[in-house]
């Protein structure tokens, strides 16, 4: 019994010993960046704002963004995500490939009147861009009671 324990501690610490290797030599050859691909990524927006103009109380609207990935690399949407609850984000989460659109929406549901900003936060592999900031503005008029 305790030679067979041996044995698989001796297999398990082998194995261990193998993958800090290779997860070693994996991130040795990484680029700097901690992008996903040595080539950058680069997209271009047909627009990065969209006026609403007026809307309803309590109505939601949604606008569309749309990127090209103008690079000879895959770009990943590594996030997504709206200023606050009432700004919903929806696009996709496969790799946009280099010459393909995609498109990002955000639906925003007013709970008061006024004017607003909303904002759509878009963090991609890119390399050396920061985070994309869409805009979705507006004025939200109240119902009729």
């Amino acid at each position: 019994m305790k030679s067979v324990l041996s044995l698989l501690a001796a297999l398990l610490l082998t194995s261990t010993a193998a993958s800090a290797q290779q997860a070693l030599a994996m991130n040795t050859s990484a680029p700097a960046s901690g992008s996903f691909s040595t080539a950058p990524a680069a997209i271009k927006w047909e627009k990065t704002t969209h006026q609403f103009g007026e809307i309803k109380q309590g109505v939601p609207v949604t606008a569309s963004f749309t990127f090209t990935n103008k690079s000879k690399a895959p770009v990943l949407l590594a996030d997504v995500h709206g200023s606050c609850g009432c700004t919903v984000p929806a696009w996709s989460k496969e790799p946009i490939l280099p010459g393909k659109s995609s498109v990002i929406t955000a639906t925003f549901n007013a709970a008061n009147p006024g004017a607003f900003n909303k904002t759509v936060t878009v963090t991609t592999n890119a390399d050396g861009a920061g985070p994309q900031v869409l805009s979705l503005q507006g004025t939200v008029v109240a119902n009729a009671q």
